[in-house]
């Protein structure tokens, strides 16, 4: 049924080519019988065509380069082995010093009548004696105010010195300083009334110190110590004086763990005299410290025990008990930051402690 429409417009169309063509043979003139047959039980078949499943032949692949062919012909030199003499690099991580010299020597001359004579010394090694020495001395012969009337001079002379051994070192000096000061807007005839207190016109001021101790060198083994003993002498050209004689010790303990302590005791004796008073001054410290080091932290705890015999106005005792709290932080970036109370106050023999706590905090770079 679906193959009669088919056939009916083939038909249709048929017809209409023919009609054509009969009006064009009839125009040209000549008509001719002609037969049609329409057949509608036939069918149109294709042959099936077969598939070819065939591989595809391998195609010859191009040869290359031909293989090469060397030929190695040996050598053979007559060297001797190397011989290497390595040695160690000196790296130098220190610029190197300049030369150094023992000592110097200065003069000068400046105004107000002002000449200046210095000079310093000390020796280069330490073994097993190393000293030092220094004087100076400046004049200046005239004053701002009445010249020669208010003129003043210093002198300064010293000397130290260290005798090392292996464990310990001993060492001692002086010191000597001369201050002249000289008095104007005064009449000079009046230093001649005993009336007056003036003796002269001029006040020379004398200080003498001389100090000798020993301590030890390494401060690397379990116990560190040094001592010193001193005496010190003061005058003037009138009738002012004093004299002091002083010792101090110090012990440090060292441990394995991170904890350390320490001990120092001072003892002075201290006697000024004046024209209206003389008297005798005794001070005597004891400052025990315990210290403990976390990583970069530093830890420190300890007491300041004072006894002295000083006359002060409203003093209610001769002992006095200081203690003292101080942590620090010190960084990798050279930048350390400490917090100090270093004044707690307190009164004893009295039962009621008066305190007063003074909080300082210092940042310092190394």
């Amino acid at each position: 049924m679906q193959k009669l429409p088919v056939i009916l417009i083939f038909a249709g169309a048929f017809s209409l080519g023919n009609s054509s063509l009969f009006a064009q043979t009839q125009q040209r003139g000549e008509v001719q019988d002609q037969e049609f047959v329409i057949r509608k039980d036939r069918v149109l078949t294709v042959p099936t065509q077969p598939r070819s499943f065939e591989r595809l032949p391998v195609l010859p692949q191009p040869k290359g380069i031909g293989e090469f062919n060397y030929s190695v012909t040996p050598f053979f030199l007559t060297i001797p082995a190397l011989n290497l003499q390595p040695t160690a690099l000196e790296k130098v991580y220190r610029q190197d010093r300049r030369e150094l010299y023992n000592g110097f020597i200065r003069v000068g001359y400046g105004n107000f009548a002002s000449p200046l004579l210095e000079g310093r010394y000390m020796s280069t090694t330490a073994d097993p004696f190393n000293y030092g020495l220094k004087f100076k001395h400046q004049n200046f012969g005239e004053g701002p105010v009445g010249a020669a009337q208010s003129s003043e001079s210093h002198s300064v002379f010293g000397l130290d010195g260290s005798y090392f051994t292996e464990p310990v070192e001993v060492f001692g000096g002086f010191n000597w300083a001369q201050d002249k000061y000289s008095f104007y807007g005064v009449d000079p005839a009046l230093f001649e009334n005993p009336d007056i207190p003036f003796e002269t016109a001029n006040n020379i001021l004398n200080h003498f110190q001389i100090h000798a101790g020993i301590r030890d060198i390494e401060k690397t083994g379990p116990i560190s110590y040094e001592g010193k003993l001193s005496f010190r002498s003061f005058k003037d050209s009138y009738v002012a004086k004093e004299n002091e004689i002083g010792i101090q010790t110090g012990l440090k303990f060292r441990t394995n763990s991170d904890w350390s302590g320490k001990i120092d005791l001072n003892y002075f004796h201290t006697n000024p005299e004046d024209a209206s008073y003389a008297v005798d001054r005794n001070y005597f410290s004891i400052r025990p410290r315990i210290a403990y080091n976390y990583e970069a932290f530093q830890f420190t705890a300890g007491l300041n025990l004072v006894s002295e015999n000083d006359s002060i106005a409203g003093k209610t005792g001769d002992f006095r008990i200081f203690p003292v709290l101080k942590a620090s932080y010190q960084s990798l970036m050279n930048l350390g930051f400490m917090v100090n109370s270093p004044v707690m106050y307190s009164e004893i023999p009295i039962s009621v402690w008066s305190m007063k706590t003074l909080f300082s905090v210092q940042v310092s770079s190394c």
